[in-house]
């Protein structure tokens, strides 16, 4: 299976030592918006080993909030 784009920028973005949480937010957003399969076990476990079990939750929580931000514009 191929990734999608969006997959593949949240991806890079993840092991990119230059972007913060909140850059891996807003890709994490972008992809939660993406029509077909996004590795969501693997995306999790690379936040996990980056930051933690905590920085994953402050991740999702911070790119459900976008998400739910563009839905009411």
């Amino acid at each position: 299976m191929s990734l999608t784009a969006a997959e593949h920028n949240l991806r890079q973005t993840i092991i990119d030592r230059r972007c913060t949480r909140d850059d891996v937010a807003v890709g994490y957003a972008d992809a939660i918006g993406v029509m077909g399969f996004v590795n969501w076990p693997e995306i999790d476990q690379a936040i996990m080993e980056r930051w933690s079990r905590s920085g994953l939750e402050y991740i999702k929580r911070a790119a459900w909030n976008r998400r739910a931000g563009e839905e009411k514009s």
